[in-house]
């Protein structure tokens, strides 16, 4: 039935021309293949993100190494476990391959049943603080589509957690990094570049020409390519124009490649 809420939360935002920002704050022990389909369609059709809490360990109050933790461990889902005040793990949260970022999720300031506000600890209060640097980024981007904002939060991420946290059985299991806000926000989807002068020599005919101009359209992205849009190039002549050389990053890579498979 959660999962429902979640169909529902994710149909609200698509046609009301909104966007979903999905927060679950809960979880058990067992795969759903009914609740894995309908996550699916969420994030493929309705353009949703999805966070779950990665959970709080075992009842002893020790975190756990494990993956059978729903839905933070499905597809299409951003796990997210909890960091102390200062970006130590919590020796109560999860920690597993299948998580994706850390945030903090000690001592959060919260309402509470009564009208009134304490205090909360675990990862139900880390994972809304990743779903709010996501809606920062909407709102900075509106025009980004889920796979790419997710990108960007997991990209921006702090990996510094694992200067923090050097326990050899930690490695790789507190996701890439600690949410980092202003970077997320403030960071540019696309590499910088840079200009470079290039001089071609012409020495084969026409047809080697334009393969010549095109590998660099597609490996450095001509400045000026309207200039040779008509390839009026003959045997001989030498050419000089500018390209834009892209610096590219994890964060820029596939979303550049994406652009120039549609130039």
């Amino acid at each position: 039935m959660a999962t429902l809420a979640v169909l529902y939360a994710a149909k609200a935002g698509f046609f009301s021309q909104g966007f979903s920002i999905i927060n679950c704050s809960w979880g058990g022990i067992g795969y759903n293949l009914f609740e894995q389909a309908t996550i699916n369609t969420v994030y493929n059709n309705y353009n949703a993100v999805i966070f779950a809490a990665a959970g709080n360990g075992s009842a002893t109050g020790w975190g756990e190494d494990y993956s059978s933790h729903y839905p933070s461990s499905y597809e299409n889902v951003i796990s997210v476990t909890a960091l102390g005040q200062n970006g130590a793990w919590n020796h109560w949260a999860t920690y597993h391959e299948s998580i994706d970022l850390a945030s903090p999720g000690e001592g959060i300031r919260s309402t509470r049943i009564g009208n009134g506000y304490t205090s909360w600890s675990g990862s139900s209060m880390a994972t809304p603080i990743v779903g709010s640097v996501m809606g920062l980024m909407k709102s900075v981007n509106p025009n980004w589509n889920n796979e790419r904002l997710i990108t960007m939060v997991l990209g921006t991420s702090d990996p510094i957690i694992y200067s923090i946290n050097s326990e050899n059985y930690l490695e790789g299991k507190l996701g890439q990094g600690r949410v980092d806000a202003l970077k997320a926000v403030t960071t540019s989807l696309f590499p910088k570049i840079e200009f470079i002068d290039v001089d071609l020599n012409i020495i084969d005919d026409l047809l080697d020409a334009q393969w010549i101009i095109m590998w660099y359209w597609i490996n450095h992205t001509i400045l000026d390519r309207n200039t040779y849009d008509d390839f009026q190039i003959k045997k001989g002549i030498k050419l000089s124009f500018s390209i834009i050389k892209p610096q590219l990053t994890s964060i820029g890579k596939v979303a550049f490649d994406r652009t120039l498979q549609t130039l």
